[in-house]
């Protein structure tokens, strides 16, 4: 969602730009709408194993848990692959490597 709103790519939004983006695009929506319009491509219908990336990359940075795996960056990116790959095989029912909407929902 960071990277929508941050099209001049300064690297910095404002709230005013967060709660603009916030209220015209995403505030009417369901919860699994939102989740679908964060995690995907704007204009996109399916969700990619890549678009799971940024998350993950602010969780493995971020979360205390995962402390272990920040002086390893090569079993950062497997650890990340196992999870987006347990995700998929959990939501992608017709395994064609995409979410859609109707998946994820």
């Amino acid at each position: 969602m960071f990277r929508r709103i941050d099209k001049s790519n300064k690297g910095k939004i404002t709230k005013d730009e967060f709660l603009q983006v916030w209220k015209t695009d995403f505030e009417r929506l369901e919860q699994s709408k939102r989740v679908f319009r964060i995690l995907s491509k704007p204009g996109a219908t399916h969700i990619d194993n890549d678009d799971f990336k940024p998350i993950l990359k602010e969780l493995l940075e971020s979360h205390p848990g995962l402390n272990f795996l920040q002086a390893t960056p090569e079993f950062q990116d497997r650890y990340a692959d196992t999870v987006v790959m347990r995700i998929f095989f959990s939501i992608d029912t017709n395994d064609d490597g995409r979410i859609s909407y109707r998946d994820l929902k």
